[in-house]
């Protein structure tokens, strides 16, 4: 632990004894530090520190104004928590704010001390999830909000994504991905619908897409049911049990303004957690609960399957419907619908995995497959 010791000086300055200016400053392991001029400005570096002495904060003052760097630290270890930069006391150039793992939360541009140029927002892993561009402080055009494999879902006046999916209904998100839209409009012979959603954080744009597609198409009475899992309600990772970890919470389909509110709800409960989820505990735990459907709707994203050992239990058809796929498809999945004599969707395409047999290939996206002694093996990427 480094030790300072910090002197605090007072000077006074009398004019003809009718004014008096006061000079301050403090020496601090021999530096001066934290000066202000007999003209009241404030000049050198300033610097304040946590109680244990190390560096919180510091900045150059030069003629009264902030100039260069200026830098904030996190007390509990050597991270930055945000450092801007100054030009004769106004923001000019780069503005970063960090994570305490010291992993970059969000950069920014600042021309004049307005925001100009680029912005974006990062989770605690250096994905970007947010990016939008700024003119003199105002935002042009729209945040565009990334899913985890760099690809553009949505777009919105905000960078926020916690609980917002009345956005999606009003159309101040403005959706990029259709998925959910183009799956549903090519199998309309889909009634009666058990329909189970992973709820989990990474899925939030596709959750939209989906409310938005409800309340367009609800009156048709597709969906009888929805089954909503979040992967255990916030339960800890290392507490999580196959087939016993939760979070699944089903309900009878009725409107659009019940959806949004049960998917908030469970949100709310929990978004995830790890990685992998418990898609396969969700839907044998659907299929427990009702009884009076005709297709088993799998929504998801390429997170990894804890649960793979409970595929022998489900039999009756899965059809899943796969979000997120642009940079490849989770061979789980696949197997999902192979196994259970189901079908896999995509934007573009559709797979009845039934009638693959040993050795064919099939297109799904831009991936080619080939069914090789229980295998899914990718032989090309198609242009």
């Amino acid at each position: 632990m480094a030790v300072f010791f910090r002197i605090l000086l007072l000077m006074i300055f009398c004019l003809h004894g009718a004014f008096c200016y006061t000079q301050t400053f403090t020496v601090a392991d021999g530096d001066t530090i934290n000066q202000t001029l007999a003209t009241g400005k404030k000049a050198g570096f300033w610097r304040y520190f946590w109680p244990d002495s190390d560096l919180k904060y510091e900045v150059y003052y030069e003629n009264g104004e902030k100039e260069g760097l200026e830098i904030q630290y996190f007390d509990a270890q050597d991270c930055i928590e945000y450092s801007n930069t100054y030009d004769k006391g106004i923001l000019q150039g780069p503005r970063v704010v960090f994570y305490p793992n010291c992993s970059t939360r969000t950069e920014e541009m600042y021309k004049d001390g307005l925001k100009s140029g680029y912005e974006r927002n990062y989770d605690q892993n250096g994905f970007v999830l947010t990016e939008a561009q700024f003119d003199k402080g105002e935002l042009v055009g729209s945040y565009a909000h990334f899913d985890k494999k760099g690809y553009v879902t949505y777009e919105s006046p905000t960078k926020e994504t916690t609980l917002k999916f009345d956005k999606f209904l009003s159309g101040e998100y403005k959706i990029r991905d259709s998925t959910i839209f183009n799956v549903y409009k090519r199998n309309k012979e889909w009634k009666k619908v058990l329909m189970v959603v992973d709820m989990t954080g990474s899925m939030f744009p596709y959750i939209g897409q989906l409310l938005v597609w409800f309340k367009i198409n609800y009156e048709e009475g597709r969906i009888k049911y929805y089954v909503l899992f979040n992967d255990g309600d916030n339960l800890p990772d290392e507490k999580k049990v196959i087939g016993r970890t939760g979070g699944i919470h089903s309900f009878e389909a009725k409107d659009y303004r019940k959806l949004k509110k049960d998917i908030e709800d469970v949100r709310k409960m929990g978004e995830g957690g790890d990685d992998p989820e418990n898609d396969l505990e969700a839907i044998t735990t659907a299929m427990v609960i009702y009884r009076d459907y005709t297709d088993i709707i799998l929504v998801a994203d390429d997170s990894q399957v804890r649960d793979m050992s409970l595929l022998k239990k489900i039999r009756k058809p899965v059809h899943v419907i796969m979000c997120g796929t642009k940079k490849g498809i989770n061979d789980q999945y696949l197997r999902i619908a192979l196994q259970t004599k189901g079908s896999i969707h995509t934007t573009n395409c559709d797979v009845d995995m039934k009638k693959i047999k040993e050795g064919d290939e099939f297109i799904l996206d831009k991936d080619i497959f080939r069914y090789s002694a229980g295998q899914f093996i990718l032989v090309d990427v198609h242009d």
